[in-house]
């Protein structure tokens, strides 16, 4: 059942996206300097999340400890939140940093308390995806409400 109920979440946010991006080719695109200052942290902070991502996953891999990769990303992920109010000018991104942050913390615990590594991998992963959906959710009303701000002009 929650397998079936977060597929149909995640058909809705593709869904919902790709008809926002469609509708967003109409709008004008003006680039200016806070777009790229947005694009140069972006693309310097992706870049540190994705090789902090990729080298915890080959070293735990390669030492055997596999249960903690998942509570790993989730705090790597968690802390890539942490420069987005100062990168974007909003304050979601403390809620949703702080909230990914206990969700690593919640993984970490039951990791140290030897819980069998598909149960971390499970909880965890079930969090962390609730989370990330509370992002999507967010996104999706911030889209529809920068469309009804541009069809009202």
């Amino acid at each position: 059942m929650v397998f079936a109920l977060a597929l149909a979440w995640s058909i809705f946010l593709a869904l919902t996206a790709r008809t926002l991006f469609r509708l967003g080719e109409e709008l004008p695109h003006e680039k200016n300097a806070a777009d790229a200052r947005i694009t140069k942290w972006m693309g310097i902070v992706s870049g540190i999340q994705g090789v902090a991502i990729l080298g915890s996953i080959v070293v735990l891999a390669l030492i055997g400890q596999w249960v903690w990769i998942m509570p790993v990303v989730a705090l790597i992920v968690g802390l890539h939140f942490l420069p987005m109010p100062a990168i974007f000018g909003r304050r979601i991104d403390y809620f949703l940093g702080a909230a990914m942050l206990v969700v690593a913390i919640i993984g970490m615990v039951l990791t140290v308390q030897q819980l069998p590594w598909q149960q971390v991998w499970a909880l965890t992963g079930f969090d962390a995806a609730a989370v990330t959906s509370a992002y999507g959710l967010y996104m999706v009303l911030t889209a529809l409400s920068v469309r009804r701000a541009y069809a009202a002009l």
